[in-house]
């Protein structure tokens, strides 16, 4: 197991890495994850400080460790269904006493109403809670971007994460 997490930990950091050397007049750097993936993206998060923004997707606290997010360095959005059938609601309460506690940063969680580990047949809900947080980071960040390219952008780092 210990094998798989340090090689998954490097591809992280190679298509970080990719995406950086491909994208030089980029000023910020987001990273996201899904499940597992969202555990990946956090100790990426850890390991490199040019990046700017997180977003954790149905994280699962009561499987892996997140105790090494003390302090987080960045701030960042947990969403999670409020149906998740794979997360009990401790282990996520327990997680946001644990971040939503510290200083100079703001985790924000969306918990989605009667959605499952997966958000089934709740795509928009799930969009929306994206697009939100995004929006709102890019007003205050005062870039001119389209947050609908930061939300193609996640779910391409998203989609990497489904087919490893």
């Amino acid at each position: 197991k210990e094998y798989r997490r340090q090689r998954q930990m490097c591809i992280r950091d190679s298509v970080l890495d990719w995406l950086q050397q491909y994208n030089t007049n980029s000023k910020i750097c987001w990273v996201a994850g899904f499940s597992f993936g969202a555990w990946i993206a956090m100790q990426l998060l850890m390991r490199r400080p040019e990046i700017f923004r997180f977003v954790a997707i149905s994280p699962q606290p009561n499987i892996f460790d997140f105790n090494f997010l003390a302090p987080c360095p960045t701030s960042g959005l947990i969403v999670y269904g409020n149906g998740d059938q794979l997360v009990p609601k401790e282990s996520m309460q327990q997680l946001k006493t644990k971040l939503i506690n510290q200083k100079n940063i703001t985790v924000e969680f969306d918990e989605i109403k009667n959605a499952n580990h997966s958000f089934v047949n709740l795509d928009a809900e799930f969009n929306n809670s994206l697009n939100n947080y995004i929006q709102k980071k890019l007003l205050y960040c005062k870039l001119f971007a389209s947050s609908l390219n930061y939300v193609r952008l996640l779910k391409l780092l998203l989609t990497f994460q489904f087919f490893y």
